[in-house]
């Protein structure tokens, strides 16, 4: 047994040396072609404070060995203490045994009645889609940490009574939690937890120290947002239905479903659950207490890891344990946190439908309420658009306003042209108050049409050239579009009526790239304004509730409050 004496360091320097020592023994590789797979090491504390390091491979050993192994070294303790020699219970059986047995088993018709059920419960599975902070490696990772809480015992014990009103376990109640915890952050219904059992199901093995454990694969449907005593019932028949199909081996099944394996992820699935029976307790030993000490996580196995100790008189201590390479350490206190509210949610509201439970805590509550939705500005909303722009073009007259492939608009340049076709829309009809359609392609043109139909005291309807001829009628049929902005080449793909194909009166078709010469005659002062920031700016066609297209009206001050909110949010300045 190797000893180290930290009795010399301060007190926290002695804290820090013992948990770096245990870390490093935890991750100290095993040859297991040459080592004993069980190693100690004594640290003093004090004089009458010390820490017992025992590390054991997993191939020798499961949660069940560790009370085992506990048990007999207090036996043997209060034995030396007294001077007498230990006397441990003879093993009617040893491991080998229990290896031949299961070989029996698996060359049985058994294994085939197991396999057929486990064909069918895990048909058509899909990988559980957790959100994740980082880029999911090519690779799987196994690099862990963790985080701890305690659940009071108060808690506990009302989860306990809740569990035995519905006539199930305390596992299968804080399972079904973890269980919609994963269907919350997912937003899937198909939810697929791996969890061990201890399968000792022969009196003879109970005794033993080794590895026994296997894996089972307990999937659960959320859909149709039950009531979580439903809820409950749900969960209770995946897992009863596991125990009873327990004995195949995790290895095996794997085999036999010959799943599609991804080097990033483990096979079937990738959250674990585990409620330790046997308890963390503190042992009391002739003239000497011992106390379990836990230590940090730095391996995981899976992505997410969730490990309950029930501890008679403190609760539930609850570790998650979390894949480093994905997850961030706030993402999972977060989510741990959201674990605690819904046990708390369940226990005063059994009967609430699985998706109303509440998981949010009061303060995370108001942040998202009332902290993140503190937006108001004193922006100048009451300045209608066409008047914010004409004060940037005051501010920077020279500056480059509009760049397109090999051409470039400076603000007073741009201001001028879009007052003449303001003037000459004038000319033709548009006042305060009036719609005019834009049938354009994305072009300068089109920008200076815009600023043209707002200069004008009117509003702009879009029409885009790639929409079907009956959409594109309706809308202009709708809005009563008396004048239509285009281009030359689009001109011929307006909807065919008497006055777009010339011959009437009742809309006007101005092309302004090719009829810019006629426009440039017009004035390039600015025109009163004429609209306020309440009037429409443009009118935007949705796709509607009942397969016609819905208009909607859009004001400047609307606008205004998105373009000035960008400018803040994005910080857009002139360089």
């Amino acid at each position: 047994l190797a000893q180290t004496d930290l009795s010399m360091l301060d007190e926290h320097k002695r804290e820090q040396a013992m948990m770096e020592q245990l870390l490093a023994e935890a991750v100290k590789p095993f040859d297991l072609s040459r080592d004993t797979l069980i190693r100690g090491t004594l640290l003093r504390l004090k004089e009458t404070e010390h820490v017992l390091l025992l590390t054991m491979h997993h191939i020798i050993s499961d949660g069940w060995s560790l009370g085992v192994l506990f048990r007999e070294l207090g036996d043997c303790y209060a034995a030396f203490s007294r001077g007498e020699q230990p006397r441990l219970a003879g093993l009617p059986i040893q491991y080998a045994d229990f290896a031949v047995w299961q070989r029996q088993w698996l060359n049985g018709k058994q294994l085939h009645k197991q396999q057929a059920y486990w064909h069918k419960q895990l048909a058509g599975l899909q990988a559980l889609d957790l959100p994740i902070d980082k880029v999911r490696p090519a690779m799987q990772t196994y690099d862990g940490a963790h985080a701890l809480m305690m659940v009071d015992a108060k808690l506990r014990d009302q989860l306990a009574q809740l569990s035995k009103d519905n006539g199930v376990t305390l596992f299968m109640t804080l399972l079904s939690v973890y269980m919609l915890v994963m269907h919350r952050y997912s937003g899937q219904d198909d939810i697929v937890i791996g969890s061990p059992i201890a399968n000792r199901n022969r009196a003879e093995l109970e005794g033993l120290i080794a590895f026994f454990v296997n894996m089972l694969v307990m999937r659960v449907d959320c859909s149709g947002n039950p009531d979580f005593r439903t809820f409950l019932q749900r969960v209770s028949e995946s897992a009863m239905g596991a125990y009873e199909h327990q004995d195949i081996p995790f290895e095996r099944l794997v085999e036999t479903l010959n799943v599609e394996r991804d080097p990033s992820r483990n096979p079937l699935f990738q959250i674990h659950f585990a409620l330790q029976n046997s308890p963390l307790e503190p042992l009391q030993l002739e003239g000497l207490m011992l106390e379990p000490v836990i230590g940090e996580a730095q391996v995981t196995r899976f992505d997410l890891e969730c490990h309950i100790w029930n501890r008679a008189e403190e609760g539930l201590q609850v570790a998650f344990v979390y894949n480093t390479n994905l997850f961030n350490d706030d993402t999972i206190r977060r989510m741990q946190q959201h674990f605690a509210n819904l046990l708390a949610a369940v226990v005063a509201q059994p009967d609430t439908a699985i998706d109303l439970l509440p998981m949010l805590g009061r303060d995370e509550k108001d942040r998202m309420l009332q902290q993140w939705n503190q937006t108001d500005r004193d922006y100048a909303l009451d300045i209608p658009l066409p008047q914010q722009f004409e004060a940037q073009v005051e501010r920077s007259p020279q500056a480059v306003a509009l760049e397109m492939n090999a051409l470039t608009f400076s603000y007073r340049e741009l201001d001028e042209r879009a007052n003449q076709l303001a003037h000459y829309l004038r000319d033709n009809g548009v006042n305060a108050g009036s719609l005019v359609g834009v049938f354009m392609q994305r072009s300068p043109e089109m920008v200076i049409a815009l600023y043209a139909i707002l200069k004008a005291g009117a509003a702009y309807v879009p029409l885009d050239p790639e929409y079907p001829q009956e959409r594109l009628r309706f809308m202009q049929e709708e809005t009563g579009l008396t004048v239509i902005l285009t281009q030359k080449k689009l001109q011929k793909d307006l909807p065919a009526t008497e006055s777009s194909s010339g011959t009437g009166n009742d809309i006007t078709i101005v092309c302004v790239d090719s009829q810019w010469p006629q426009i440039a005659q017009c004035s390039q002062q600015r025109l009163p304004p004429s609209a306020t920031a309440d009037d429409t700016a443009y009118v935007i066609y949705t796709s509607g509730s009942t397969g016609q297209p819905k208009g909607v009206m859009n004001s400047h001050r609307g606008i205004v409050n998105r373009l000035l909110w960008m400018q803040e949010s994005y910080s857009l300045q002139a360089d």
